[in-house]
């Protein structure tokens, strides 16, 4: 989304929908969720948020080359696994392997979800729990090669800098009436504008 304007936030009043807008625009919010780090997460004893320990076996090797990994991902209604996160964009990353992926349904269904999500401009790379106990660089060596391709490098974790401004919070609509001078004054100013520009 591109937007132009010649005003800045701090000529708009703090509860203006403009404001917010521009603020937004701005100084988005933070990425969702955390990456805990790699000692919060231990080798073999399953822990939150995670579904499985091999979620976090996954969720261990991504974060110890030095990617940002936000696990349990909500989008929408739905959840992912792990996302790989990075400057130009992120990757969900599913783990499939019991007790989540193994019956018929729950295949069914999860495949379910993630057309849903590529849908809503997902892209997803998944990994088998077989595979991964067989060789875990072996399994993962696609990844790597997918999340190069895509731009995402590990240890790109700040927000980019420069950007200048307020921070933006979101507006707060009460049902309270608006004080009648202050809408007064706001419909004086919009009509002297469009005087201006006609």
């Amino acid at each position: 989304m591109w937007l132009f304007t010649s005003v800045t936030p701090d000529q708009l009043r703090s509860r203006d929908l403009r404001h917010s807008l521009l603020t937004y625009m701005q100084a988005p919010p933070e990425l969702q969720g955390t990456s805990p780090g790699l000692s919060s997460v231990p080798q073999d004893e399953q822990c939150e948020p995670f579904d499985s320990l091999f979620e976090q076996r996954v969720y261990r090797k991504i974060k110890e080359c030095g990617y940002h990994v936000v696990p349990q991902w909500k989008a929408s209604d739905k959840r992912i696994d792990l996302v790989v996160v990075g400057e130009t964009g992120r990757l969900a990353v599913e783990c499939d392997g019991s007790p989540y992926h193994s019956a018929p349904d729950q295949i069914r269904d999860d495949y379910e979800r993630e057309r849903e999500l590529r849908r809503a401009g997902w892209q997803f790379w998944r990994v088998r729990s077989s595979e991964f106990a067989l060789s875990p660089q072996d399994s993962l060596a696609p990844l790597w090669k997918r999340l190069d391709a895509l731009g995402i490098r590990p240890g790109v974790t700040e927000e980019p800098q420069g950007q200048s401004g307020s921070t933006w919070s979101p507006v707060d609509m009460d049902d309270a009436d608006p004080n009648t001078d202050e809408l007064d004054a706001l419909l004086d100013e919009d009509a002297s504008v469009s005087l201006e520009g006609a």
